[in-house]
């Protein structure tokens, strides 16, 4: 029995030591995990502080953040619409496309001065050293054209021509009438010297003292413009410039007290 019982104690022995060997390699192996796994953040960890170093050495690194250049992070300045370029008054236009070019010498006179009182007559005295036909026109400030001469009133006969060194005043003793002025305001008398032939603009000539619209007003400056800038044929058949000559006069017109209205 004793010896039994011995035997039974040493099997026991036996079977506890291959426990604790076994707990021993659980315990071992579970501290190399533990430690293997905080080594492995450790190098993530230094690795991704030294991310920038490799990422300076080979650039071509796929997972390398890209460079941000100084031209990438420039803010545009925001552009700003160029102002659209304000449209030339009527009487700008006029004065540009049809004075400055005077080869005959035109010359215009307002008379009885350029300083006119509402409810006065006024007249027009025009020379030239070349001949030739004649156009004059009002342009106020407003944008209105009214056609001067000729008209139905002056001389049938001259149909608007005007000889060398002849002075010719607007309106003659054919009319019956004065140019009377009829309220304040400001404008330019234009006056065109056509020396080989009056039809080809006469025709885009409103009706005489009919006043039209600024609109109109610029549509009609721009067709006299096109008109003297054709060609006509001579009596030999040969095309040839339309020769003219513009000028133009300012006035104003003040109320019959003498105050000038703005």
């Amino acid at each position: 029995m004793v010896n039994q019982e011995i035997d039974t104690e040493k099997k026991t022995r036996k079977k506890r030591k291959k426990k604790f060997k076994k707990l021993k390699k659980t315990v071992i192996f579970l501290w190399i995990g533990i430690l293997s796994l905080l080594g492995g953040l450790a190098a993530l960890t230094a690795f991704l502080n030294e991310a920038d170093v490799w990422c300076e050495i080979i650039e071509n690194l796929s997972w390398c953040p890209k460079p941000i250049s100084s031209e990438s992070v420039t803010v545009p300045k925001p552009s700003i619409p160029p102002k659209s370029p304000k449209p030339p008054s009527v009487i700008e236009l006029a004065t540009e496309l049809l004075t400055g070019n005077n080869p005959a010498g035109l010359q215009i006179e307002i008379l009885p001065s350029t300083t006119l009182k509402v409810g006065k007559a006024m007249k027009m005295r025009l020379r030239s050293d070349y001949e030739g036909f004649l156009i004059v026109f009002d342009i106020t400030h407003a944008g209105e054209f009214i056609t001067l001469f000729p008209n139905e009133y002056s001389d049938q006969r001259q149909q608007g021509h005007l000889k060398v060194g002849q002075s010719l005043v607007i309106p003659d003793t054919y009319y019956g009438f004065d140019f009377e002025v009829q309220k304040p305001g400001q404008g330019i008398l234009v006056a065109i010297l056509v020396e080989n032939g009056l039809t080809v603009v006469r025709e885009v000539l409103p009706v005489p003292f009919v006043a039209s619209s600024e609109s109109s007003t610029r549509d009609i400056l721009q067709r006299i413009r096109q008109r003297l800038d054709r060609t006509i044929r001579s009596d030999s058949g040969v095309e040839k410039s339309i020769r003219w000559s513009g000028i133009k006069i300012e006035y104003e017109i003040i109320a019959a007290n003498g105050t000038i209205q703005k």
